[in-house]
């Protein structure tokens, strides 16, 4: 979407793009390059960590610090003032054609936008394009009304593009410094375009903006820098100007060739390749990347390795249950839903966040042994516990992550047989045993008759993920990280007037107290991750919200990230593992 870097670098590239397009189009191909065999997920820090070690100057006051002494600041804008919510620019060109109805639209977009730089080189002398070239030309090859097309890219756009919050601050401080701040920009969009855009998201104050679309010069061939320093100069004499961007060409290279000084800022989409998944579907692939990427490499803050393991591995995961729970409560009109502790404990709350008016409560269940070891009265305040909880329910489904019949069982046996209480009971799962377990196909006559649901993987379906999942190489540690609660372990129902055990925690609900044993996690660690989680869902939800098809995330698509996780002998996992086990005897 933006200008490449050299002038001619767009008459000498269609060929290659088209090349390009064609070789990552293969999800085969894909994952062959970028295969996640050769991810190496940091284990001794996290990645905010190692970026900061690596770029120790891009920090905010190292920024403020070097730009005091300059008359000028200018900037950048895209990948440097404001971020799209995409991992490549031009897959913002998804969602403009699924508006206008066009199949391949981005392909389509990307030839207009290049032979519209063809014919204007021819007409012109030079390749500097508006966003009406680019449309007129794209309507003679398709149809599609010139003024509608615009209309609906442009307000895409400016829905979806945001604040970059490292850049924000910058801005502020200086701002708040008196400095004088300057656009400089290749791009097809207008003057007034790029000041709606940047002004929208907070950036406001700008003196001036230059674009190359509107004065026919480029960062890119260094002629928009000299015209940049004329102008001025003209007003107030010999300045000094320090140009921000993320290209290192064209803002840093061709800047000080011009005469002004430079200051990079490492683009986030280029740093993050050796540890992000490629082996994922192109829109949402790109999105989840996008995501990663703007928030743990923006050079803004430092997260740990705990929050990063909830943002990076967890988010995506937790985002596309939480909806595939949705839908199916939506289409079997369930009364409610129970989301069973602890493991449901980050789903509820990620639930509650996206769903707040659907019937969702967090219960608590026995194991097994210990329902089948409940004396009278415990049976008896159980019993009291799920009459109160299914009160009124006819129809209702137990969330849980994998099934190893722990679940909908003992609970299915307790409220039919033991309180016959009428509810007609469903069990919604992440994922069944794996072929490599004993009892691998445990759950599947549930499966088949749909008493139980799973979202990514079971013997019929997610076959290739099944495959996958080794619970010997420690690939079932990655829930216990993931969906932790802080809380202490549930040990059972009792009377309130019963209670034993000096070193229990007891919780009294109504008329029935709730037993629990000890804690056995991080209170820290647990916290960062929960935290990471519900930042991914609630801040890809905030972009996409609005667009339901974005929503809707594949079993394959929500898996992907685990996959890099375990790569490398599962090394991540272990020593996230380690991280969590608390650090003195809780209680």
């Amino acid at each position: 979407m933006r200008k490449n870097d050299s002038e001619d670098y767009s008459l000498r590239s269609e060929n290659f793009m088209i090349k390009r397009k064609l070789r990552f189009n293969s999800l085969r191909n894909a994952e062959f390059i970028w295969g996640n065999k050769r991810k190496r997920v940091p284990i001794k820090e996290s990645e905010s960590e190692q970026s900061r070690r690596k770029n120790k100057e891009v920090t905010v006051e190292a920024f403020v610090k070097k730009m005091r002494d300059y008359d000028v600041i200018s900037f950048d804008v895209f990948d440097t003032l404001i971020f799209r919510p995409f991992a490549k620019p031009t897959d913002m060109f998804y969602l403009v054609g699924e508006k206008i109805g066009m199949q391949d639209f981005r392909s389509i977009r990307i030839r207009s936008e290049l032979n519209a730089r063809h014919k204007c080189k021819a007409k012109n002398g030079h390749t500097e394009i508006d966003l009406k070239d680019i449309w007129e030309n794209l309507a003679e090859n398709t149809g599609i009304d010139a003024a509608d097309g615009m209309r609906i890219e442009w307000e895409t756009e400016l829905q979806l593009c945001y604040a970059n919050p490292f850049m924000l601050e910058v801005w502020k401080k200086l701002t708040e410094m008196g400095k004088k701040i300057i656009i400089i920009s290749d791009m097809y969009l207008s003057t007034e375009q790029i000041r709606n855009l940047i002004e929208k998201n907070g950036f406001k104050g700008a003196d001036r903006i230059y674009v190359s679309s509107d004065y026919k010069k480029s960062k890119a061939d260094g002629k928009l820098y000299k015209l940049v320093k004329m102008d001025l100069s003209k007003e107030r004499g010999l300045l000094k100007i320090l140009h921000v961007g993320d290209n290192p060409l064209s803002d840093v290279i061709n800047a000080k060739k011009a005469g002004l000084d430079s200051l990079l800022y490492p683009n986030i989409n280029r740093a993050e390749r050796m540890y992000r998944t490629y082996d994922m579907s192109s829109i949402v692939g790109s999105a989840y990347r996008a995501i990663i990427n703007a928030n743990i490499y923006n050079g803004l803050k430092i997260r740990s390795m705990e929050y990063e393991c909830g943002f990076i591995y967890g988010g995506l995961f937790v985002l596309g249950y939480c909806n595939f729970i949705h839908d199916y409560y939506v289409k079997e009109k369930l009364d409610k839903l129970l989301f069973l502790a602890r493991k449901g404990d980050a789903l509820f709350k990620s639930y509650k966040m996206h769903y707040p008016e659907d019937n969702a409560e967090y219960v608590y269940l026995s194991k097994r042994d210990s329902v089948q070891n409940f004396n009278n009265e415990q049976i008896a305040a159980a019993e009291r516990y799920y009459w109160q909880t299914l009160n009124g329910c006819k129809k209702a489904a137990v969330v849980d992550v994998e099934w190893a019949g722990s679940g909908m069982e003992p609970l299915n046996r307790l409220i039919n047989e033991t309180s016959e209480i009428p509810c007609n009971l469903y069990e919604i799962i992440a994922g069944t045993n794996t072929l490599y377990h004993t009892e691998s196909d445990a759950s599947e006559v549930l499966v088949q008759s749909e008493r139980l649901i799973s979202y990514m993987y079971f013997q019929r379906q997610g076959r290739d993920i099944l495959k996958k999942r080794y619970s010997a190489k420690g690939y079932s540690i990655f829930w216990e990280l993931l969906l932790s609660s802080d809380a202490p372990q549930f040990v059972g129902f009792c009377e309130n007037d019963h209670r034993e055990g000096k070193d229990d925690i007891y919780v009294e609900e109504a008329d029935i107290t709730l037993k629990f044993g000890k804690r056995d996690v991080s209170l820290y660690g647990v916290a960062e991750i929960q935290q990471g989680i519900m930042d991914f869902v609630r801040i890809y939800t905030d972009y996409f919200g609005k667009y339901h098809h974005m929503m809707s995330i594949s079993r394959r698509d929500a898996y992907a990230p685990i996959i890099a996780a375990t790569s490398g002998n599962e090394k991540y996992l272990h020593v996230m593992e380690k991280k969590l086990e608390p650090k003195t005897n809780l209680v």
